[in-house]
């Protein structure tokens, strides 16, 4: 049985590792979450979780983050303009912000960002911003706009809610 004396030496022989290898695991994940957007493409477990594109309207649709041949694709289908509810606080969605909008600046597609945050998601500053969703909608009446968070589950339907309280679409649900 070890002395309390050597208890001791051995936890400050073992505590400047750990910090070390807890730093760096933080850098690791920082550098991670930071490149989000060229990893994002490669992780399959989170697209299969991505909801299906919603029609609202015949001008709105809600779902999930577009990629590039899906922004290709709402393009032919007659959406100019894209509301992006992805917050830039979360490196990861900043990452995946700046390829979208770079996308939207070079297909000529109208791009506003509406950050909403998704761990309160019912709360005051969300619903705010889900009022501006909805002043940007009506500000622009004859553009179809697709509106979208990661997934297209959870902020979007916040939208969908406070879109249809105001009668600006019909009371379905977003696809789930």
């Amino acid at each position: 049985m070890k002395k309390p004396s050597e208890r001791f030496k051995d936890l400050l022989y073992l505590l400047p590792r750990f910090l070390l290898a807890g730093l760096l695991l933080f850098c690791i994940l920082l550098m991670l979450a930071s490149n989000f957007d060229y990893l994002e493409p490669h992780l399959g477990f989170l697209h299969s979780s991505r909801a299906k594109v919603q029609q609202l309207s015949p001008r709105i649709a809600i779902g999930p983050y577009p990629h590039l041949d899906e922004m290709r694709q709402l393009q032919k289908q007659g959406f100019s303009g894209i509301i992006s509810l992805l917050d830039d606080a979360m490196p990861q969605e900043r990452a995946l912000n700046r390829v979208e909008e770079r996308a939207a600046g070079q297909m000529k597609l109208g791009f506003w960002k509406v950050p909403i945050g998704y761990l309160q998601l019912d709360s005051q500053p969300n619903r705010l911003k889900a009022q501006e969703v909805a002043r940007i909608l009506a500000g622009h009446p004859g553009e179809k706009i697709y509106l979208h968070c990661y997934l297209g589950r959870h902020r979007v339907e916040l939208v969908r809610r406070m879109l249809v309280e105001k009668g600006m679409v019909g009371g379905g649900t977003a696809g789930r």
